[in-house]
């Protein structure tokens, strides 16, 4: 119960930081989604039930106070945690530093690309200097991930 109430906690300080963080460290007025690269970064390292957590409780959060129409983060975010649930695992088994670069850029740009659409804005190349910024904040959620959770290791003992 202690551990559902923490990853509750961190999911909305997730959401505070995207809504008066980023804001601040933004790029041609474009910052790119803290909940939808967390995710992903969750679901590459094996985080299956956190990633859906945080892509579903903290889009619903950003749905709640962001400019976009109601239920486009939640779903997007859901979306593609379950499309890398069965396609990166299936075609990727070994996730490394350029993988996890290209992925997170991917989706950044898809999610800005459609963002864009959906506000009635002109599209431009901040596209891609959007998607650069979270690969690169992608890169350090997942350094930082790997250095905080290091799995232990079992030690089998007979032939079971």
């Amino acid at each position: 119960m202690v551990r559902l109430f923490l990853k509750i906690f961190f999911i909305i300080l997730a959401a505070l930081f995207q809504f008066v963080l980023m804001p601040i460290l933004n790029i041609k007025g474009f910052f790119p989604n803290l909940i939808l690269i967390g995710a992903v970064v969750l679901m590459l390292l094996d985080f299956e039930t956190d990633a859906f957590w945080l892509a579903g409780l903290g889009g619903l959060l950003l749905d709640l106070g962001g400019p976009i129409i109601f239920g486009f983060n939640t779903i997007f975010g859901l979306l593609i945690v379950f499309l890398m649930r069965f396609l990166v695992r299936r075609f990727f088994p070994q996730i490394n530093f350029w993988l996890t670069l290209i992925i997170i850029f991917l989706i950044s740009a898809l999610y800005a690309f459609l963002s864009i659409l959906i506000l009635k804005e002109q599209l431009s190349t901040s596209i891609f200097i959007v998607a650069f910024y979270g690969g690169i904040l992608g890169i350090i959620f997942y350094y930082f991930l790997t250095v905080v959770h290091k799995p232990t290791q079992v030690i089998k003992i007979g032939n079971k």
